[in-house]
């Protein structure tokens, strides 16, 4: 005895609902702490494809089998009176035990797609959406079932866009390379509006703190791109990044180069170093070593606040340190200090006193360094504005 359905069994089977079908010991109940993974989004993916009018709420975000799922499980098995004889069950409960995961796998096995023959079941998206397709949680359990397939959705029926922002903010040596679940949730909510959902799928976000060496998550941002690509083909994928987050956007967008089609990439006043992304005589930022290709490609930059920083004893004539910034080859560059708004020029005046102060003396290094940081905080609050439009633009019904 073994589940047959596409969903239980690809692209590969779920060894823990194998196992629930034939030992007691493996069933999956509503328990504290609460049971999570692919094989709870499995079942959850069943009942929604089966049942009408199923919510699961943030269980189904957190791949959780609570109350929700429980309570789905329990309509499931009273409309079919599916109980336990072996414990003189009179009425059906919860559980998901034998008999419960093999009539899911036979109803969803009635209704997948025969070979070569049209779907017998026409199914629409409402199930993704209902599941909170824009978890990463669910999605990292999902990315590689071919859904079309499970789902039986047929070769006529294509999945919604899914837009996708791979976004890499800047941030301190503690917090680089995490991953911002928070900024990923708000930028959903923001974009994901009832009309949006209409025409799309929930807007995805990948968004991490940038980093370097081991901490800079190009690759697993860019792995991730690539997994939702195979399931929805159709939409939108934009990278930012800001300060330090601006190495591995660029470094993203190359390995996407190719592979995934990218509409808009933007670096907000990029935070750069020497002597692997920098050289001097002349100065030029030379970090792609890879070619990049976008639809849109622009740069948000300013050079004032590392032109504080000259030091004849450090690298380049620079202090030791410092954060570069400036324009990128085969990008649209815009100097935002050519232009600054009232904080940035406060901050470039106040860079340009302190710089008359006496020569090197420690208090007055720390003084140019803090000039320096406000002047790039500056100078990436005033591109925002112009990075948030260019999402609205991309990011719509």
């Amino acid at each position: 005895m073994v589940l047959r359905s596409n969903l239980f069994t690809k692209p590969r089977r779920s060894a823990r609902l194998d196992k629930c079908l034939v030992d007691d010991v493996a069933h999956v109940p509503l328990r504290q702490p609460r049971e999570r993974g692919e094989h709870v989004t499995r079942i959850q993916l069943a009942l929604l494809t089966i049942l009408p009018n199923v919510q699961f709420g943030t269980e189904a975000v957190r791949a959780e089998y609570g109350p929700n799922t429980a309570a789905a499980v329990l309509r499931f098995k009273r409309e079919r009176n599916i109980l336990n004889t072996a414990l003189h069950q009179t009425t059906p409960d919860n559980v998901v035990g034998k008999k419960t995961i093999a009539a899911l796998d036979a109803e969803m096995l009635k209704k997948q797609l025969p070979p070569g023959r049209p779907p017998r079941v026409k199914m629409s998206v409402a199930p993704l959406v209902k599941l909170g397709f824009n978890s990463g949680d669910v999605v990292g359990s999902l990315v590689d079932l071919d859904l079309t397939d499970i789902l039986g959705l047929g070769p006529g029926v294509v999945l919604p866009p899914l837009d996708i922002l791979v976004q890499f903010d800047g941030g301190d040596a503690a917090s680089e390379g995490t991953r911002q679940r928070k900024t990923e949730a708000d930028f959903s909510a923001k974009f994901s509006t009832p009309a949006y959902l209409q025409t799309h799928l929930p807007a995805f976000g990948i968004c991490f703190v940038g980093g370097r060496g081991s901490k800079n998550k190009a690759q697993e941002a860019a792995e991730e791109v690539v997994k939702l690509r195979t399931l929805a083909k159709q939409g939108v994928t934009a990278i930012v990044g800001s300060s330090v987050g601006a190495l591995p956007a660029l470094e993203c967008a190359a390995r996407l180069t190719g592979l995934v089609k990218i509409d808009y990439l933007a670096i907000n006043d990029g935070a750069f170093f020497a002597p692997d992304e920098v050289t001097f005589a002349p100065f030029k930022i030379a970090t792609m070593k890879a070619p990049i290709l976008a639809t849109k490609k622009e740069n948000f930059f300013q050079t004032f606040g590392h032109e504080l920083l000259r030091d004849a004893r450090g690298p380049g004539g620079f202090m030791q340190g410092t954060e570069f910034h400036g324009p990128l080859d085969g990008f649209a560059n815009i100097d935002v200090a050519a232009n600054p708004g009232a904080n940035l020029k406060l901050q470039m005046r106040e860079g340009s006193q302190n710089r008359l102060l006496p020569e090197f003396t420690p208090g007055r290094l720390r003084l140019l360094k803090r000039n320096a940081d406000l002047i790039h905080a500056a100078a990436a609050e005033q591109a925002e504005p112009e990075i948030e439009k260019e999402k609205a633009r991309l990011f719509k019904p």
